[in-house]
Parts: structure tokens; sequence; C-alpha cells
């Protein structure tokens, strides 16, 4: 197995093990209550924080590992959840950091882990949903989230160097001053057009 990120030597055992016992964990910055769950059931004590179970009512899709800048998303869902949950479907989550950790148990449906686990997606809540789902018997009620790559809208640019950046670094430095007219010069563009 080719790995691309570092794995605790225990967990890498269990993997390497004839049966080993997987779990997706989640953190959600959710304003004034913030999510920790995880796909088994019952409760995971981790990192200072109780981690609940969500079992067979949730389900995740990752994007693919890929080299590359692009924006990649995850899609979250949890389904069957209570009335009071639909009341937070309007709280302000846009760009709230999130986290997606893969781990593995000691045992089957079990709540210890076998070493930390790790980071396995990482970024920006973009919004939620009322989702439903209709089975032969039952129609269920819940929310999809997405959780997306890139930059936060609350992050600075930084990958160009504009005049502004220097001004703010360096007051009253004028270098790139002209740049904002710099290509439009160069490709004989004037304003307003004749």
């Amino acid at each position: 197995m080719a790995l691309i990120r570092t794995v605790p030597a225990a967990m890498q055992a269990a993997l390497e093990s004839d049966c080993f016992f997987p779990v997706i964990m989640v953190w959600l910055d959710w304003p004034d209550a913030p999510v920790f769950a995880h796909s088994g059931v019952g409760v995971i004590d981790y990192d200072g924080e109780e981690w609940l179970g969500v079992g067979a009512f949730g389900s995740i899709q990752l994007p693919e590992e890929s080299a590359g800048l692009g924006a990649t998303a995850a899609t979250l869902q949890l389904l069957g959840v209570p009335d009071e949950v639909f009341d937070r479907l309007e709280d302000p989550i846009r760009n709230r950091r999130g986290r997606v950790l893969f781990g593995c148990t000691t045992e089957a449906a079990g709540n210890v882990l076998v070493s930390d686990p790790i980071e396995v997606f990482s970024g920006y809540m973009d919004a939620s949903r009322y989702v439903a789902r209709k089975s032969e018997a039952e129609i269920r009620h819940g929310i999809e989230l997405r959780l997306a790559t890139g930059p936060s809208a609350r992050a600075r640019a930084s990958v160009y160097h504009s005049h502004e950046d220097q001004s703010a670094a360096h007051p009253g430095d004028t270098f790139g001053a002209l740049w904002v007219n710099a290509e439009a010069v160069a490709n004989g563009i004037t304003w307003p057009e004749s």
C-alpha cells in the first residue's frame, strides 16, 4: 500500500493486519456549538473532547486525493436528526473550519482508538441545507453540509503581491503603484475606448 501521509506506527500495524476497524471522525467549528462526531456508535474520547457516534445515520463523500491547487469539496449528510437540528440550518457557518480524520479502533464498533487519527480532509463549511431520502418504508429527513477547500473569504490573498500589500507592509512605499494599468498599457488599451 502506498501512503502519502505519515501514519502512526500503531495504526500502520492495524492497517497491515488481517482485520482492522476503521472510523471516520468529523470536527466542525459550528457557531456556539462545535461538532465532534464519528462514524461508529457511542462516544470516543479523543483530544479532550467527546466525539459522538452517528452510525448509519451519517454519510460522507470525500474527493479523491490529488496534487494541485484546484478546490475540492466533501459532502456530509446526517439523516434522521432531531427537530432542533433543523433550527440550526440558518446559523452563519460559511467559511468556518472543518476537519475529517481517519482512525482505527481496537475492536469492531469500538470506542478506543489504536493511535491518534490522521487528517484526511480539511476545509471550510460552505452551506447547509435540508434533505430528504425516501426508501420503501419511510422518508428520512436530515441535513447536508458541504466542506470545501480553497482560501477562506476571511483569509488575505498572498498568491499575488499587490500595491496595497506593499503599502500595508511599508507605509509610504509607492513600489507597484502603477501595476494596475501595466497590462492595459502593454496591450494599448485606453479607457474609455474610442
